[in-house]
């Protein structure tokens, strides 16, 4: 039997991306925006930008300081903690491999505050692997290998079109809904959406693992 695995996304899945950015615009840029009140993926709207300014101003944040310090998505720490506390007591064939797969960019300034980010809000013995790419990449190569090597039982992201990536290929692909996204809920039938991490683990997670 193959080792089993789950995939997640980290921005706005296990960090909240949205809402430090917002204040990281708002210190810097004297807007007074609230992350909880965007309701599409694109800012630019949101913020009154040009999408080419909103995408110079998403670089700079992602190697700032205050990416480094971003907060986790309500009930994340809690839940990554149960899959920790199962792996650690299960002998290591019948461990769930947890990666993380961001879209975040991947040069050295933002890996060292995304692995310090992640170290800091989780610990640092709840994730295998961390992956992280560029923007412009698909994630479809990236969870075709994971399903090649492991038994892939899930996948989660906040972004659509990711999840209809891992759905193409036959992954089981769930939509954690935030205010974004959920106007995309009805057009994609095929997907999960789940409204918060304890739904995640009542819905999908519980159903391959339980903590003694």
């Amino acid at each position: 039997m193959r080792q089993q695995s789950a995939v997640f996304d980290c921005d706005d899945v296990l960090l909240d991306w949205i809402g430090g950015f917002c204040q990281y615009h708002n210190k810097h840029y004297g807007t007074t925006v609230n992350g909880e009140e965007a309701l599409d993926y694109d800012l630019s709207g949101f913020l009154g930008l040009e999408r080419s300014v909103l995408n110079e101003r998403a670089y700079e944040f992602n190697r700032s300081y205050e990416f480094g310090c971003l907060e986790p998505m309500r009930y994340a720490v809690d839940v990554i903690h149960y899959l920790r506390d199962y792996n650690q007591a299960q002998p290591a064939e019948k461990r769930i491999k947890i990666y993380i797969l961001s879209k975040c960019g991947n040069d050295e300034l933002v890996r060292k505050l995304r692995l310090a980010n992640l170290k800091g809000v989780f610990g640092d013995d709840c994730f295998d692997d961390i992956i992280l790419i560029e923007g412009t990449e698909s994630k479809q190569p990236y969870l075709q290998k994971i399903k090649e090597e492991t038994d892939l039982l899930l996948f989660v992201d906040d972004y659509v079109g990711n999840c209809n990536v891992g759905h193409a290929i036959g992954v089981n692909s769930v939509v954690i809904q935030r205010n974004h996204n959920k106007h995309l809920k009805e057009r994609n039938p095929h997907l999960h959406f789940c409204r918060d991490w304890m739904h995640l683990l009542s819905v999908h997670i519980a159903r391959f693992i339980r903590v003694e």
